[in-house]
């Protein structure tokens, strides 16, 4: 849930548009090799970005339309 929280934070205190990355972040949780529990439910971490207008996007979509990247 941390990450959430850093994105959370960050609509908080104003900033506009924020971007979670999925493909370079994972969920916080425990168990073993074949079962995983997580901290908290994806549905809720799901809800609470949505609430805050979080994006949830993959890395591609930002390196893509990155300044650096066009000509």
């Amino acid at each position: 849930m941390c990450k959430i929280d850093t994105c959370v934070n960050a609509v908080d205190i104003g900033i506009q548009e924020i971007h979670l990355v999925l493909d370079v972040t994972r969920a916080a949780g425990q168990g073993g090799e074949r079962k995983t529990i997580f901290f908290t439910p994806p549905f809720k971490v799901l809800k609470r970005a949505q609430d805050k207008r979080i994006k949830l996007v993959r890395s591609e979509t930002r390196i893509n339309s990155a300044s650096f990247c066009k000509d």
